[in-house]
């Protein structure tokens, strides 16, 4: 009896962690700061104090941390997402003002972006230490990673490209012509495809992995993509405009623009949660970030943050880490474990009555 209540404890226990509800993290580089959003409740409910002018950020791949680069000091924070505190900060890089982080889907590495410089460079996650540096001529901004590990990709802003990053051995295996000063890039959970928006231009250009080409580009009503990501389920790429102050809603089966959501003033940052009902975007010009509920494409409520929200990268972390997802019992399993706990009480206390 005494294993059945233990195994009826931990089943609780994984009920209650699979409804773990994620957070989003949300850079406020005019205020120095991160401001962390309850995704159940969408309040603030912690403001965490970063380096000079926090911009780029990144969840782990086991959601157990988030990255976030200091762009005028040139550090990065540490957050833990258990505690919600920052925990580290440290400087491995020589990057003088780092656009853009994020980390493989092994864990082992951060790969850092420096325009600046033309260069990127791969960090050791265990040990801070950079252990390569990349040349990547034409100001390689924004990055991105494929989901096995094997490819890093960067949007060249001056380079009007895009550059392949074989991870293996950290060598240039392509580069990718693309129009005017390409942005946001997002890489499909199949691998098939890569998207990054042409700012200049109007235009998400589709790269195909398997011959690392341009191969269409999808004409745009919102004006000066920005930044976009591809929601977990491959089926929508989300575009943050930053001219229009609006999102553009991409189908990834049309590869067209289905929908066009206004937001607030200058939006940057922009990702999706687990389950792809919301997507959250940075507005920078307003201190605030709209939350775009996907069923019904409007905006469900604005969130004042802080000075000139950014977020340029993955701020929400999953419910849970994939390798500790449970199913949730839900209702009627908790209220069948609550009977079998009266039914079994009931039968020892008759026990009790008898011997007595």
């Amino acid at each position: 009896m005494r294993t059945i209540y233990t195994v009826l404890l931990i089943l609780l226990l994984s009920a209650s962690i699979a409804g773990a509800q994620p957070f989003a993290y949300i850079t406020n580089a005019g205020g120095d700061n991160v401001s962390v959003i309850d995704v159940q409740t969408n309040n603030v409910i912690a403001t965490l104090a970063t380096g000079d002018r926090p911009q780029s950020i990144t969840v782990s791949h086991d959601n157990q941390f988030v990255y976030v680069i200091n762009n005028g000091d040139d550090t990065i924070s540490q957050i833990s997402t258990a505690t919600n505190t920052i925990i580290d900060t440290f400087q491995p890089t020589a990057i003088n003002n780092p656009s853009r982080i994020l980390e493989t889907p092994d864990g082992q590495f951060l790969y850092i972006s420096g325009s600046q410089q033309d260069i990127v460079q791969v960090v050791s996650t265990a040990t801070r230490q950079v252990v390569d540096t990349i040349n990547v001529p034409g100001n390689p901004i924004e990055v991105a990673v494929s989901p096995d590990g094997q490819f890093v990709y960067t949007s060249n802003a001056f380079g009007d490209s895009v550059t392949v990053i074989q991870t293996s051995d950290n060598t240039v295996a392509a580069t990718i012509p693309l129009g005017a000063r390409p942005s946001g890039i997002g890489v499909t959970p199949d691998n098939q495809y890569v998207y990054v928006g042409l700012r200049f231009m109007g235009q998400v250009g589709v790269i195909d992995t398997q011959t690392q080409s341009l191969v269409k580009t999808i004409p745009l009503t919102g004006d000066g993509p920005n930044f976009l990501v591809v929601s977990h389920d491959g089926k929508f790429v989300y575009v943050s405009n930053a001219n229009s102050s609006d999102v553009s809603v991409i189908s990834t089966l049309t590869d067209t623009e289905t929908a066009l959501v206004d937001v607030g003033f200058l939006p940057f940052g922009i990702d999706v949660t687990a389950d792809g009902k919301y997507v959250y975007v940075a507005n920078a010009g307003d201190g605030d970030v709209s939350v775009i509920y996907v069923p019904q494409l409007k905006v469900l409520r604005t969130i004042p943050t802080g000075d000139t929200p950014f977020s340029g990268g993955l701020f929400i972390t999953n419910d849970i880490p994939p390798s500790a997802q449970v199913p949730a019992l839900g209702v009627w399993g908790l209220a069948a474990i609550a009977v079998f706990f009266g039914i079994t009480g009931l039968i020892a206390l008759r026990r009790k009555m008898l011997t007595s």
